[in-house]
């Protein structure tokens, strides 16, 4: 009560008290917003006068009193109503007959409440006691919309009545007030959150306190039940009005039942009218605008503006918005659900004929249940779209749901129910085709608009289902003059096919006829992103091109919205050797998401795609573990008994990062399961049998491979687009065919390829350097692999350019120029194993040398050894056969350029496999034979 006391100047109220002893008769009316504190203030006069020895007579106006005769009047003097003859003479008899004694305070609580008799009797008080020791202090709140008693209006605004506004409590007697619960430490810090979000209302803050006050050893009774909820809708407002409240209410303050029944407080002491529109503001959940809001409610545009301005005062709203959810939200639970579906109805078409915005119409839509009038689905449909470019999936499938209720006519239905289909492919591609089967006969039949039905279309394709695909986007046919919709859509399907699903080619053409409507270029960023892919893949794409996904990347947005355009774009640049900034997107989009790695989150197709795409990124850059996980996630989320286009890209990445690592066994439980032959007919099929065949090579199948990359060329040649970036299968094919000896026909293939780029694609030409130096003579591979090493380095392929120094080394070991091989084998091995390479540092480096060339005497002994000796590893053969000839293990380091460590650890693993104890006991298992020098 002090701190209300300190709110209006305490001299004030002593200077009613001071006139009345005076026998100077004061009148003071105490006003200002509800629950701001004037009962506790007339209780503390009230105190200070009978202290003082003053008589004290009080009375409340009451609601249920309000139309007793002298209902009031009684509570000041009990016979009043009854007894006395002429109540207002008798009245202010019995009043000055006390006043004669001592000073009299009459307190009036509520006074507009107060019934009309007790308002006569009061006004006639108030105009003789002016000689009198009589002070009489009545609150009153001005109750908007309801008329005023001219009774009441006399009594109030009398020349000689004082008036006491009381105010809500600053800034700084909200501190005052935290203090007296929270203690003084940080009390400066949390009062402006509660100032922030109560105006300074005492009520609202102590509700707040008393939310936020935990008991022993417990959380936050409101923090626990809704705090992260209302901090995150509390933000978004913030964020949407720049409103200065929300810097200040940085302090975490949740709301709970106390507070929620402050509110309920002010808004019925502010009357019905009052209520009826505050009611309404929480409807809109938008800045209010007064002739809106007037137009809603049916009150006056000047009535709606002082409710306005009074609920602000109140603590309730700050300026167009209420200061926290929770407010609107208690104000709502007191409506029936028909009551406020029934208004929410009458919102929408009112904010629909005031030109609002999609989403605001949509807003009260979505609360209010399906309504058939013909401008709802349009609606609708625009803020579905509109939620799913800011990434709000659950309004989009809400809005399409509800639009697709909203229907009159059949066709819409279908073709709402196949976007929705389309929105729920996004969030859970895993569990969405039986959607799009059972679209398939609507839109068979007509019954589906041609833009939604080529939605389909495409998902069809990702499934795999590409009769299915054809036959729809056939139905589809030409798109017609001005429908620019479906022109944008048939562009997207088409270059859809001819990027992703190449061989499915087929059906009737999808492009616009001439005389179309054609798409503007700028229209749409899907269909500008699938171009750039679409020039990339025919090297047909400058840096200008490039650039273009570049900019489609700056302007998408981290949600499923923009998945059909981020996702050709980083392809662009991925087929492009762009491997940098293809990496830096990938990792921004996925910092976005707050999962870094694409691991946790909604198990919707943003993660599983851009995973996807990660775990290309990192397996072309040389992180293989990497690549392996990133992959073996998005296999984990989308489920890997189902076929589609993301999974076989995923299997393949996951393959050859598998076999780059050494690890055989997982490769080859990938392949272990039957693919589908659709999986052939599109670009992640070449990525699956560029990976089978690495596996096959790997493993010394060397025909199986060379089939499986020249199958990657035949696809690629047929469908004309052939780059190497896309599948390297001329370089794939030549390393096999020199394998099997067929040195000739490798050189052919390395130097086609490297005639045939069109475009400056780093990773690629130094793959095609290396394949070549490796069918050259051996004292050209230096030169040719020293050029190798630049556009891989500029690339960011780490892995091969592990390959392409590895074989340096060996070209110069092989030529006898011991240090340029040392150091080139050193940086192999350094690169081999951040990749985490084994076969490429665990390897020689002089793989195109004989085994081993230990001269003694002029000799050079080859090693033939027994069948024990199979069972060794290149690596550890040729330690093996180094220390049957006595070399020390620092002699064998320095030979093999290796570490002393490694040596000793390949002899632990010859001694196991060998079943023999040390090296002394090697010559009785390797059998050794004197032969020419070469």
């Amino acid at each position: 009560m002090s701190l209300i006391e300190r709110e209006i100047p305490e001299s004030q109220l002593d200077d009613v008290l001071a006139e009345a002893a005076r026998g100077q008769g004061a009148v003071a009316v105490l006003g200002g917003p509800p629950a701001t504190g004037k009962t506790a203030l007339l209780w503390r006069l009230a105190e200070r006068a009978a202290a003082a020895g003053a008589v004290v007579l009080s009375a409340t106006g009451s609601g249920e009193e309000h139309g007793r005769p002298y209902g009031t009047l009684g509570q000041l003097f009990p016979d009043a109503g009854t007894a006395w003859r002429d109540p207002a003479r008798a009245l202010h008899a019995a009043v000055t007959d006390l006043a004669a004694r001592a000073t009299v305070l009459i307190i009036v609580d509520d006074l507009q409440h107060t019934d009309e008799e007790s308002l006569r009797c009061l006004r006639y008080l108030t105009h003789r006691i002016t000689s009198d020791r009589v002070a009489v202090v009545m609150a009153w709140e001005n109750r908007l919309g309801q008329e005023q008693s001219p009774t009441l209006q006399e009594l109030v605004y009398r020349p000689n009545v004082r008036w006491l506004h009381l105010r809500p409590l600053s800034q700084d007697g909200v501190r005052r007030l935290v203090a007296e619960r929270h203690g003084p430490a940080g009390a400066a810090a949390k009062a402006a959150a509660y100032h922030a979000l109560t105006g300074g209302n005492p009520l609202l803050t102590a509700a707040l306190l008393r939310d936020n006050t935990p008991a022993a050893g417990t959380a936050r009774p409101a923090e626990k039940a809704q705090g992260s909820v209302v901090r995150k809708a509390q933000r978004g407002a913030e964020a949407k009005e720049g409103s200065g409240s929300g810097a200040a209410a940085g302090e975490v303050v949740g709301a709970g039942p106390a507070y929620a029944q402050a509110v309920l407080v002010c808004l019925h002491r502010m009357g019905p009218e009052v209520t009826r529109i505050a009611r309404n503001v929480a409807l809109l959940d938008d800045p209010v605008d007064p002739h809106l809001l007037a137009r809603l409610t049916g009150a006056g545009g000047g009535l709606v503006r002082r409710t306005v301005r009074h609920l602000t005062e109140a603590g309730l709203l700050d300026g167009p918005r209420f200061r926290h959810p929770a407010a609107r939200q208690a104000i709502l639970e007191g409506l029936h659900a028909k009551d406020e579906a029934e208004l929410r109805r009458r919102a929408a078409r009112l904010l629909h004929d005031e030109g609002a915005p999609a989403g605001t119409v949509a807003r009260q839509l979505l609360h209010a249940g399906p309504l058939k009038e013909d401008w709802v689905p349009p609606v609708l449909e625009e803020a579905a779209r509109q939620a799913l470019h800011r990434g709000d999936v659950a309004c989009a499938v809400r809005c399409l749901r509800i639009a697709s209720e909203s229907c009159t006519v059949e066709t819409e239905r279908y073709s709402l129910k196949a976007k929705l289909a389309a929105v729920h492919w996004l969030v859970r591609p895993a569990t969405s085709a039986p959607a799009f089967t059972a679209l398939k006969a609507p839109i068979m039949a007509g019954k589906v608009r041609p833009d939604c039905a080529l939605e389909v279309a495409q998902a069809m394709l990702w499934y795999l289902r590409f009769d299915d695909a054809a036959d729809v986007i056939g139905r589809v046919g030409e798109p017609r003059a001005g429908d620019p919709g479906t022109a944008v859509m048939a562009g997207i399907t088409r270059l859809t096919v001819e990027t992703m699903f190449p061989g499915v080619g087929t059906g009737p053409r999808t492009a616009p006829a001439a005389d179309a409507e054609r798409p503007p270029p700028m229209a749409a960023p899907e269909l500008r992103a699938l171009e750039t892919l679409s020039a990339v893949l025919r090297q047909s794409a400058d840096d200008q091109v490039i650039a273009q996904a570049e900019q489609v990347l700056q302007g998408s947005h981290c949600n499923v919205g923009s998945l059909m355009a981020i996702g050709p774009s980083l392809l662009s640049l991925i087929y492009a050797d762009r491997l940098e900034s293809a990496a830096a997107w990938c990792d921004r989009f996925l910092a976005d998401t707050g999962t870094p790695d694409g691991s946790d989150g909604e198990d919707g197709a943003w993660q599983t795609f851009l995973g996807g795409f990660s775990a290309l990124v990192a397996l072309r850059t040389g992180h293989l573990d990497a690549a392996v996980e990133r992959a073996g996630r998005v296999l984990d989320r989308i489920g890997r008994h189902g076929w589609n286009a993301t999974t076989v890209l995923a299997l393949a990445t996951q393959a050859e990062a598998y076999t780059a690592l050494g690890d055989h066994a997982a490769a080859a439980g990938l392949f272990a399961e039957p693919v589908p032959v659709e999986v052939f007919s599109t670009t992640a099929g070449l990525h699956y049998l560029y990976a089978r065949g690495r596996h096959h090579l790997a493993n010394e199948r060397e025909h199986a491979a060379l089939a499986d990359f020249m199958a990657c060329g035949e696809h690629m040649l047929h469908w004309d687009i052939d780059t190497p970036s896309l599948v390297p299968w001329r370089t794939a094919a030549a390393e096999a065919r020199l394998r099997l000896g067929e040195h000739d026909g490798a050189a052919d293939l390395a130097a086609e390829q490297l005639g045939g780029f069109r475009a400056e694609l780093p990773r690629a030409r130094g793959m095609t350097l290396r394949c070549l130096a490796a069918a050259s003579p051996p004292e050209r591979r230096p030169g040719i692999l020293e050029s190798a090493l630049r556009p891989l380095e500029r690339s960011g392929a780490r892995y091969e350019l592990a390959q392409a120094l590895t074989d340096l080394g060996a070209a110069y070991h092989e030529l006898g120029d011991r240090p340029r091989a040392q150091a080139a084998t050193r940086r192999a091995r350094r690169l081999a194993k951040s990749c985490n390479a084994r076969d490429l540092y665990e390897e020689a480096p002089a793989p195109h040398a004989p085994v081993v060339r230990a001269t003694g005497g002029g000799r050079v002994i080859p090693i033939h050894h027994s069948d024990a000796y199979g069972d060794l590893s290149d690596s550890e053969r040729r330690v093996a056969l180094l220390a049957v000839q006595g070399f020390s293990n620092r002699e064998i380091a320095g030979k093999l350029f290796v570490t002393v460590s490694t040596v000793e650890q390949h002899l632990t693993r010859v001694y196991r496999k060998m079943k023999v104890r040390n090296r002394a006991e090697l010559p009785t298992v390797l059998r050794l034979e004197d032969v020419e020098a070469v």
